[in-house]
């Protein structure tokens, strides 16, 4: 399926004669490597940060979003 793809949109360019398109789509790009000591030194850092603050939102959410329909739908005292 992919090397279709690759194929077609090579075809393409090829028929158009945009040569430039061809040569920059066959760079490579190198992506740089982590630095492994510090990953690893601050790996259950982002564990608890990526864990405990979508809890920490999500409960900050829930209870202005509770507040708010008490006080908007709550009884009215005459």
């Amino acid at each position: 399926f992919y090397d279709n793809k690759a194929f077609l949109l090579n075809a393409v360019e090829y028929l158009l004669d945009d040569q430039a398109l061809l040569s920059l789509r066959s760079k490579t790009i190198l992506l740089p490597l982590l630095n492994k000591d510090k990953t690893h030194s601050q790996r259950v850092y982002w564990q608890l940060f990526n864990l405990c603050l979508p809890l920490l939102l999500l409960a900050l959410f829930g209870t202005v979003f509770a507040l708010h329909r008490r006080r908007t739908f709550g009884r009215k005292s005459r």
